[in-house]
This record gives structure tokens, C-alpha cells and sequence, in this order.
């Protein structure tokens, strides 16, 4: 089912997101689109390289996904992590339903049948800034993130 509708002013971004927060723009102070050397001055560093992706981490939270070649973030990935939720209140264990009611209106891409990417199922929705990907099991989010329309899935689609 695809709608879409207006951007709604109640969606926080940029800074006046709180630190747990997930817009479609980012997670808390981490935005699509930032350098790496954005993601260090906040205390990120790099980790790990795969399939031409650069990952960064601040401890044990986050895991941001940039693109070497843009040197631009292109994911934020906050997995199954409860005290991450949007700003509509969606987090780890709302419902489907909920996913629907919450983003009526915006464009809603259902991935129910196991193609969301490793073999998993999920829905991306569409806002302002980038799309919010929910990794759906027995009806329920398990897992949440931010990026563009290829890398908010779950699959590992290079950069």
C-alpha cells in the first residue's frame, strides 16, 4: 500500500531531536548525509569496512553506516535496541497495525514476505530526509532503522 501525505511539523529533526529519538533524517544527533569527519567530532569512530560501506560506532550503541565514495552517511542502525522509538512512538514490540496507524497517510513499502533483505521481513516508510525501516517478526518491530530507500532494509547492499 503506498499513500503519501504533506510532511507533518510534528516530526522532529536535526537538533531538537532527543538523543533516542528516530526521525527520518537520523537518530538523536547522527543524520543521514553527515562526513566522517562530522561523525568523529561527535565521538564516533571508524570500525569496520564491508562491502565498500564504512561503519562507525560510539561504543556499544549505534551503528552508522557511511559511504566512502560520498564520504555521506547513509544509514543509522539502532537494531533491537527498546529505548530508541520515533517520534510517532513506534519502538521494538509496537505492532504492525501500529507501523500503519502511526505513518497513515506517508508512503508505506510492506516487506512481508521475507524480502526485506536477509531473508527477513519489514516496512519502510517514507518522510522527509530519508525512510525509517522496521524489521517486522511475528507481527511485531524487532528492529528499527534510518537510511536512504537501499540501505534502510536489513540487507548489506554495498555502497
Amino acid at each position: 500500500m503506498l499513500r503519501l501525505r504533506p510532511p507533518d511539523s510534528r516530526r522532529a529533526v536535526g537538533p531538537t531531536r532527543g538523543a533516542r529519538q528516530i526521525g527520518f533524517d537520523g537518530i538523536g544527533a547522527i543524520a543521514l548525509g553527515m562526513t566522517s569527519g562530522q561523525l568523529e567530532g561527535t565521538g564516533y569512530s571508524a570500525s569496520s569496512n564491508t562491502d565498500g560501506c564504512q561503519s562507525f560506532r560510539k561504543g556499544a550503541g549505534l551503528v552508522v553506516t557511511l559511504a566512502p565514495s560520498r564520504d555521506a552517511v547513509v544509514a543509522i542502525n539502532a537494531f533491537a535496541d527498546p529505548s530508541y522509538r520515533t517520534v510517532d512512538g513506534i519502538g521494538v514490540g509496537s505492532s504492525l497495525a501500529q507501523v500503519q496507524s502511526a505513518y497513515q497517510g506517508q508512503i508505506i513499502e510492506l516487506h512481508l514476505d521475507g524480502s526485506f533483505g536477509q531473508g527477513s521481513s519489514g516496512v519502510l516508510v517514507q518522510g522527509s530526509g530519508g525512510w525509517i525501516g522496521f524489521t517486522i517478526s511475528d507481527g511485531k518491530v524487532a528492529a528499527l532503522k534510518v537510511g536512504d530507500h537501499v540501505h534502510a532494509t536489513n540487507d548489506e547492499a554495498g555502497c
